[in-house]
Formats: C-alpha cells, structure tokens, sequence
C-alpha cells in the first residue's frame, strides 16, 4: 500500500474509533471531557493539528516531539500552540468529529486545513492565561535546542587538523 492510501486508511480508522468511543461514552451518560487538555497547533506546514495531552508537562513533551519529527521532514520552525481547552481525549475526540470536512486525509499526523472556521474557533479559545506558561516553556526548551543543535552541527562540520603522518593519532 502506498504512503497516501496508508495515511487514508489510518484516518478513516480513527475516525471510526473516536466517534464509536465518543457516541459509547454519551450512551452511557459519562462525561466526554476528559483528564488532560485538547490543542490545536499550527503546524509548520501551514496546516493545523488538533490533539491532545495528558497533563501540563505531557504537552510541553508532545509540541516537542511534533516539532522534531517535522524537522525531520524538513522544516526549521518549531509547531505553534494557538488553543488550549480541558477536556482531554475527549474534547479532541469532539474537535474532530466538528471540524472532520477539513481533515486532510492523505496525510498523517491528524492534518487540518486552515479553514476560517477552524481558526476563528481556535483564537475564540486560545492560550488560557494560567497555561500560557507552558507555551513560554514550550518556546523557551525549543530555542535551547537550537542552540544546542547548532553547536553540535559545527563541531561536527568543523575540519579535524590531523597531520598523516603523526602515528600516535593512527
């Protein structure tokens, strides 16, 4: 199966799984907001992700890890938190089923267009003021980082001054 039919299976799987679960949990009267917070993030392809974490230093982790496997894929720039809401895997699960007709299914990683409706519903929430330490922590781990990084690509770039003919480095 190719990468894109892949991604469209997987998409569709979840989506059958999250509205089972959510439309289970209704049946049985438990409440859909979750333990953990739901995000939407832009990502750094100019797409959005709604997801979701079970705790303040578990986001933190997860925007990180998001960050670095789009570095893998090519791009500098790190994800951008734009709204946090309680709720867990439940909200998430709820963010999903609202906003499934711009979910990009040819792609992993649960992608979303940016559609005026998504945004202006995402900046309606935004960072909550007793969370908007964690997008600065966030910001702050991702630039040491960098910085980091940058000092391990130099040293690795930097030209080892090896004279050939000195057996004590053989």
């Amino acid at each position: 199966m190719c990468e894109e039919h892949a991604a469209v299976t997987y998409n569709h799987n979840a989506r059958i799984y999250r509205t089972e679960l959510l439309e289970s949990m209704n049946a049985a009267g438990l409440d859909t907001n979750l333990p953990g917070w739901a995000y939407i993030i832009w990502l750094p392809n100019g797409r959005i992700k709604i997801g979701w974490s079970g705790g303040d230093d578990l986001l933190v982790y997860r925007w990180k890890m998001i960050s670095k496997d789009w570095r893998r894929k090519g791009y500098a720039d790190p994800v951008r938190p734009i709204a946090i809401l309680p709720g867990g895997a439940g909200k998430e699960g709820e963010l999903h089923e609202r906003f499934h007709e711009f979910r990009v299914e040819t792609e992993y990683g649960e992608q979303f267009r940016t559609e005026p409706e998504l945004i202006a519903y995402a900046e309606m929430y935004g960072i909550p003021e007793d969370k908007a330490h964690l997008v600065t922590r966030f910001e702050e781990q991702w630039a040491k980082g960098e910085v980091s990084r940058k000092v391990r690509l130099e040293k690795k770039q930097t030209p080892m001054k090896v004279d050939p003919w000195d057996t004590s480095k053989w």
